[in-house]
């Protein structure tokens, strides 16, 4: 594995890392918004990993960031609000289905002051709705499934040479083989993937032509049934 690429932190950065590591540590005393059960364990492994991650692919504060992005299946904010905290230039949409998680991300941005636009519904909804299909640049995904389904809920968002990013463990290679037809009716192909951290990789798709509209399918279909 090449080595990670170090990314220095000025003071305030740092500070404001550890401030939304503090608050889903909170937050998780209230509600199951992970099952990491420290704060020092949520900074290193949920914030900390997802910043290394993408800082590997491109180093964060490059201008390859600063387009529209989707975080899609968010979660806490996991993994677009550290690079959003590291780069104010993305323009930031996050979609989360689940209501106590989005309002938390709405309670972190406003805290934290980021411009972000936070969407509560189903990925497979937004991906058919026209004000969203096909309209960004770059998709992220940290834990929302096995890759044929992470195809079909992020490629149908992303324009033409768009690019889709996704953070997966290290033993990854059958999955992609698993995916290959789903990225291709979908309208993408597979960039590559690559070993960021000891703990993670990035595997990498670009959008090569337009989605079927029939594509994503309804909402729960992608899971429970994963194109083959």
């Amino acid at each position: 594995m090449e080595k990670t690429p170090k990314i220095f932190l000025n003071k305030k950065e740092s500070e404001r890392l550890s401030i939304f590591s503090a608050m889903i540590f909170d937050a998780s005393k209230k509600f199951n918004l992970t099952g990491l059960k420290s704060r020092e364990a949520i900074h290193e492994i949920l914030v900390m990993e997802s910043v290394m991650a993408f800082n590997f692919y491109r180093p964060i504060k490059n201008k390859f960031w600063s387009k529209k992005i989707v975080d899609i299946g968010a979660g806490a904010g996991i993994p677009s609000i550290p690079l959003k905290i590291l780069n104010n230039n993305i323009k930031l949409t996050l979609i989360e289905s689940n209501a106590k998680k989005s309002n938390f991300i709405e309670f972190v941005s406003n805290h934290l002051d980021l411009d972000v636009k936070i969407i509560n519904d189903r990925a497979e909804s937004i991906g058919q709705d026209q004000q969203f299909r096909e309209t960004f640049d770059i998709a992220l995904t940290r834990g929302l499934g096995r890759l044929p389904t992470v195809a079909e809920i992020t490629l149908p968002l992303l324009k033409v040479k768009g690019t889709a990013l996704s953070i997966k463990g290290i033993n990854i290679s059958k999955e992609i083989l698993k995916s290959e037809n789903a990225v291709t009716l979908n309208g993408g192909e597979l960039i590559g993937y690559l070993r960021a951290t000891k703990d993670s990789s990035i595997v990498a798709w670009r959008k090569i032509s337009k989605t079927k509209s029939k594509y994503p399918r309804k909402v729960g279909t992608p899971q429970k049934n994963p194109l083959k």
